[in-house]
């Protein structure tokens, strides 16, 4: 699981052990992690607020769970994952009972390693 992984980063001429789940949840924007079955295998804290959920809550459950599953995100997943390049769709809407409507940028990039993830990153758009 991501979380349990350690990164050795080097910053300043030093050796520093950084949380790269730590780093994730700093950034500004909704971030998940999704495998090649779908399911979420982590979400930064933004994302956690932006659909109203905790992450102990939906890791390891389908991302259809949060998106509707005719939501052209799936898609733009596995379009990455098929071209192993990071690919864009602006002014996708999103619409669940939980979070309401929003108009989102999603741009989907696949990981090294391993090979089957995929990071999603949503940037909510104003009407």
């Amino acid at each position: 699981m991501m979380r349990r992984a350690a990164t050795l980063l080097r910053r300043s001429g030093r050796d520093e052990a950084l949380d790269p789940a730590a780093i994730l949840s700093a950034l500004p924007e909704p971030v998940l992690v999704v495998d090649r079955e779908g399911l979420i295998r982590f979400v930064n804290l933004q994302a956690q607020a932006f659909f109203d959920v905790s992450a102990a809550r939906v890791e390891g459950q389908p991302l259809s769970d949060l998106i509707p599953a005719d939501s052209p995100i799936f898609a733009l997943i596995d379009q990455a994952r098929q071209t192993h390049s990071r690919v864009s769709e602006y002014g996708v809407g999103l619409d669940t009972p939980r979070i309401g409507s929003h108009v989102v940028g999603a741009q989907a990039a696949p990981l090294a390693d391993p090979p089957d993830l995929v990071v999603l990153t949503l940037h909510e758009r104003s009407i």
